[in-house]
């Protein structure tokens, strides 16, 4: 019992003290400079994880804005509408210089409706 017991501190303490938080991928710079590129200009190698994943999820920014941060601001509008009424939005991704995200803002326009 006491021998298992030893076994068990002796496996586990490795363990506890290696316990380091994970970098993701999104949260990884990208290439130099590649916050301050045009996705429409530029190829999907010169752009961070977080670009290339707004990219594909939200398509080509319709829109660009220096920001404060050093980076760019990607604008997408977007319009949606039924019978019971419509919006238009605009979304806002704000990149530093190193291509990371670090806010996501949307914006009411119009809203007619329920």
């Amino acid at each position: 019992m006491l021998l298992r017991a030893l076994l068990v501190v002796i496996v586990a303490l490795p363990l506890l003290s290696t316990c380091e938080p994970v970098t993701l991928p999104h949260e990884l710079p990208g290439p130099p400079g590649c916050g301050r590129r045009d996705p429409n200009q530029s190829g999907p190698s010169t752009l961070s994880v977080a670009q290339n994943t707004t990219v594909r999820n939200m398509g080509m920014p319709g829109a660009l804005e220096d920001n404060e941060r050093g980076g760019k601001t990607w604008l997408y509008s977007r319009q949606a509408g039924s019978v019971f009424g419509e919006s238009a939005t605009i979304e806002a991704f704000v990149f530093d210089a190193q291509g990371l995200l670090v806010a996501q803002k949307t914006e009411v326009r119009k809203q007619v409706g329920k």
